[in-house]
């Protein structure tokens, strides 16, 4: 019996957009095997391009009449088919990498100008794939080594060496890998059906034909006596004058129906060569007539001109849409999650389909308030487990001789290091072993700190227990010369077994009752098996190996997931047909996703040697778009602005919106509702956020501590604190308070502040004898001498000497200025002064006090930002106050002299001088700033030397910062920080 009617030409069908797939293919194979035995559908060989589809055919069999099943295979596992023995069998993906990163690292080593060591393992993986892809493209090497990068940077030409390396992964004497095999087993079933068409129809379903081998299978089977193609979302509404606008590459790529153009033009035939494959479905309604008309290519757009008063009811083609538009990617997962309940409370399957996998998380998290898991087709990556976290925490910390604080007090505190008895002991001791590393002396390492605790702990204790187990751990992972990947795979183990017996000293293995731990410790086998093709590695080389490995190595869950939620990545999401689809993250660089750099060929050079362009994956994710808008009911969801900045809607969404915006009447009707309906979802939403109404609403913490409790001595700095943020005043100098010391010993940025104003001071005092050595060979001479003196990293420093050299020839001539007007007087000298009405005392501490007779100058060295004059003048009072002080004696060595200005010295990016001046003009008269700053002060100390006045929380604000510090005590983020302030004591 035959399945398809005698052709003249290759055949092509196709499921419309907005169609289930599996539903609609096992429904037309039906129709078409109406009337004949069983058995026929036993012969069927279909072959397809994912397990899911596979699946989804396999229950739509299930959920029908009893009967046979065509015969299901997956064209990617034809990689590993044992019908053709005389093809090697493939080679592991990792140990091909593990091959492609000696031979990268043998270029790499002695010149790491096309990159460092660390990003071997990216680079042989990138290489890899690379290689996958020629074998599945038919691109031979020769056609890479061939191209012209004459015109190319030096850059392009370095990496054809590198590629070079591929040809030795080439040929017949070389072992397949899977996408190699792939394409040699389609090669070797297409020679076989040229020889003998097959006597059973032979059906290619649910691809586009994105890959070589795929392709080439797709063109084969369409051409049998009893075969066809069976493609998704084909856009029966697009008519044939636009296709043919489709035939450059370079312009057409990123179209949704571009590959199924390529496929046709492959076969011969044209869009109206393709029919419909389930007779009685109809391709064309009006919301695919929209959607189709949105996307055509950027050439023909002015058909919407032409054809948009046509489309006719534009509120019926919408009437399933929703335009979510959130102000931030926390509401868009707030929104989307509530959408999600409203969709299980009515009975509907609904479908979240994005590209970004932080949404994904957070819309997650955002059911657990209703106890809803969703199914996930994309998993959790093993890295962003807790074992995977683990274990790279150790893999991190071998090699170190001297152990970083943070990374060791981290790893130390993972729920898997010590788990089960003891581990609140073990806690405990973390705890006592933070602090001393935060309170150690500059200079001490963590290796001291610990041999200061084993002393000070009583002999045979269970502290000197635990310590023991600690330092024996530690021992174990410095000293470590090269080896091969299996002894770092054994002592990786070794160790993880150790920290998660902790100090009991038992022998075992991180457990294996999790899906995570068990993925864990298959990653340790899937090394240690490719070990031999590693060579020797390093400490470094084996971390980074073990963090590429486990970023790539996914993780399902066992879990049962609510049959009516589901996350799907848009790949996935291809032959879904849910009630209700929600296509999230619908902004420019997450769908489409940004292309990522290819550091091998450049787009030239990759459409010259015939390989992929960037654009055919984003026409793929157009594609899935296109599938998904078109479901009944969809929410187009994106957010307005992200952490950094506001956001560009998605191309495709963009076309929508403009094309509904331009067609006057009911297709700005059409796109107001649709942001009707996103709106009203955002105000639930925010209504959910919001506290119950019978609460009450928290309010500014406005403490009011008795008198004798009150700070009687503030630096000047902390008067603008006292100004801008009272509430830290009374944390830090009443309560006690003090922010931990961190354990890294200080920022970077921090030191380079520190090293800078010595380096200063130092240029300063060497120079005061003669102006003549004040030159920017001089001062860059103490600067290289300081920087060389500390422990930062190499590029670190080499960095901060470059900006300094940058700034150094303007530093020297504003110094010489300076001078001019007059000497550097006092350097880093402290002063104090009391009020004895108050019985208060201001301290202050002055970077720099210049003389010129009776008349002092102060200045403030600063590397960082300088305060603008808007701070200065409401808030930032260090510099008037300090001048005052000098003025009033507070600092011994200046008595009787005046300061007529000061000024911020910038040593930052560049040198700048910016003034504070005395006299201001202020309603058309001169005021002394400095004495009415000072006058002001005193009035400020009096209020809050009154028990009346309370240190209210964040009294003068610019940002909406959560990271200072005590905002987590005055439990910021609970009231609002917008409302009107009723005292005032600076005025």
């Amino acid at each position: 019996m035959n399945l398809f009617e005698p052709a003249d030409k290759p055949r092509i069908f196709a499921v419309p957009p907005g169609y289930d797939f599996a539903a609609e293919f096992v429904a037309g194979l039906r129709q078409r095997l109406n009337g004949s035995p069983p058995e026929t559908m036993a012969s069927i060989l279909v072959f397809l391009n994912t397990r899911r589809v596979r699946q989804g055919i396999r229950s739509e069999f299930a959920n029908g009449a009893p009967g046979f099943l065509p015969r299901l295979r997956l064209v990617t596992d034809l990689a590993t088919d044992p019908g053709f023995p005389d093809i090697p069998a493939p080679v592991e993906p990792l140990r091909r990498r593990l091959e492609l990163s000696q031979a990268v690292g043998r270029l790499l080593k002695g010149d790491e100008r096309f990159a460092s060591r660390a990003v071997i393992y990216d680079l042989a993986d990138s290489l890899a794939n690379l290689l996958d892809e020629m074998h599945a493209e038919g691109v031979d090497p020769n056609r890479i080594r061939e191209l012209d990068v004459s015109e190319h940077s030096e850059h392009w030409a370095r990496s054809l060496e590198f590629i070079d390396i591929i040809e030795r992964h080439w040929g017949l004497n070389a072992q397949p890998d899977i996408q190699a095999r792939q394409r040699l087993v389609v090669e070797r079933i297409v020679e076989s059906w040229e020889a003998g068409p097959p006597d059973h129809p032979v059906i290619v379903a649910g691809s586009t034909g994105s890959r070589g081998a795929t392709q080439l299978l797709m063109q084969a089977a369409a051409r049998l006596p009893q075969g066809a193609v069976v493609v998704p979302c084909f856009d029966f509404e697009m008519p044939e004058e636009t296709w043919a606008t489709m035939d450059d590459m370079s312009t057409g790529e990123d179209h949704p129906q571009y590959r199924l153009k390529f496929l046709m033009d492959s076969l011969g035939v044209g869009p109206g060569d393709v029919e419909i494959w389930r007779r009685g479905s109809t391709g064309g309604n009006s919301r695919n007539r929209l959607i189709s008309l949105a996307l055509r290519p950027a050439p023909v757009t002015d058909q919407w001109m032409t054809e948009g008063p046509a489309l006719g009811d534009i509120c019926e083609a919408t009437e399933g849409l929703t335009l979510l538009e959130a102000p931030d990617p926390r509401m868009e997962a707030v929104s989307i999650s509530l959408c999600m309940r409203e969709a299980v409370e009515n009975g509907e399957n609904v479908s979240l389909v994005t590209p970004d996998r932080i949404l994904a998380r957070q819309v997650t998290a955002a059911l657990k308030r209703w106890k809803i898991t969703p199914f996930d087709s994309s998993g959790e990556i093993l890295l962003h487990t807790m074992p995977g976290r683990f274990l790279h925490a150790i893999a991190d910390i071998l090699g170190r001789e001297n152990p970083d604080p943070v990374s060791l007090v981290a790893l130390l505190k993972h729920p898997m290091t010590h788990a089960g008895k003891g581990r609140e002991f073990h806690r405990r001791e973390t705890g006592k072993l933070e602090r001393a590393l935060r309170d150690r002396d500059a200079g001490s390492s963590a290796e001291t700190v610990l041999a200061d605790l084993r002393r000070d702990v009583e002999p045979e204790s269970a502290e000197e227990h635990w310590l023991d187990w600690l330092n024996g751990f530690l021992s174990r992972t410095t000293g470590l010369p090269t080896a091969g990947l299996s002894e770092f795979v054994q002592l990786h183990e070794t160790l993880s077994g150790i920290l998660w017996r902790g100090s009991r000293m038992e022998e075992g293995r991180i457990p294996q009752d999790t899906a995570a731990g068990r993925a864990a410790l298959a990653t340790f086998e899937e090394l240690d098996a490719a070990s031999d093709a590693a060579g020797q590695l390093t400490c470094a080389d084996y971390a980074h190996l073990f963090r590429s490995i486990a970023a790539r190595n996914v993780v399902w869950q066992p879990f049962t997931a609510h049959s009516l939620v589901s996350i799907w990545d848009t790949i996935d999401a291809r032959m879904q047909s849910p009630d209700i689809v929600i296509a999230g993250g619908l902004n420019n660089g997450t769908w489409p996703v940004q292309p990522k750099a290819d550091p091998w060929l450049n787009r030239d050079m990759r459409r010259e040697a015939g390989l992929l362009l960037p654009e055919r994956m984003t026409g793929l994710r157009a594609h899935d778009f296109q599938q998904a808008v078109s479901a009944k009911k969809v929410v187009l969801s994106r957010c307005l602005r992200n952490v950094d900045a506001p956001t560009v809607p998605s191309r495709w969404l963009s076309r929508i919106i403009s094309l509904l915006g331009g067609l006057e009447g009911d297709g700005e009707s059409a796109l107001k509702q649709m942001r009707l309906r996103g709106q009203e979802i955002l105000r639930r939403a925010r209504l959910m956020e919001q506290p119950a109404a019978f609460l009450k609403p928290e309010t500014r913490p406005e403490p009011r501590p008795p008198v004798k409790a009150r700070p009687r001595r503030l630096s000047v700095t902390e008067i603008r604190t006292l100004i801008t943020n009272p509430y830290e005043v009374y944390a830090k100098r009443v309560l006690g308070l003090r922010e931990l010391n961190p354990l890294g010993g200080g920022t970077e940025v921090q030191l380079r502040g520190t090293v800078v104003h010595d380096i200063l001071h130092r240029f300063v005092q060497e120079t005061l004898e003669s102006n003549a050595d004040c030159t920017p060979e001089k001062l860059m001479g103490i600067a290289r001498e300081k920087f060389s003196a500390t422990d930062l990293p190499s590029h670190v420093t080499t960095f901060w000497l470059a900006q300094m050299d940058k700034m150094a020839g303007e530093f020297v001539e504003l110094e010489i200025r300076r001078r001019s007007r007059a000497e550097p007087y006092l350097l880093e000298c402290k002063g104090g002064y009391w009020f004895p009405d108050l019985d208060f005392t201001l301290t202050a501490r002055a970077d720099r006090i210049d003389r010129s007779g009776q008349r002092y100058f102060l200045y403030d060295y600063k590397t960082g930002t300088i305060p603008t004059k808007a701070q200065v003048d409401r808030y930032d009072k260090q510099l008037p106050l300090t001048a005052m002080m000098i003025e009033n004696g507070a600092f011994t060595e200046v008595s009787n002299g005046t300061v007529p200005a000061s000024a911020y010295i910038g040593a930052g990016r560049e040198a700048k001088e910016v003034d504070i001046p005395r006299m201001i003009a202020q309603e058309g008269e001169q005021i002394d700033r400095y004495a009415q700053d000072w006058a002001r002060l005193g009035k400020m100390l009096e209020a809050y030397l009154d028990e009346k006045t309370p240190f209210i929380a964040r009294r003068y604000v610019e940002t909406r910062d959560f990271g200072q510090a005590y905002h987590h005590l005055a439990r910021f983020g609970e009231w609002d920080d917008t409302a009107g302030l009723k005292n005032e004591p600076w005025s």
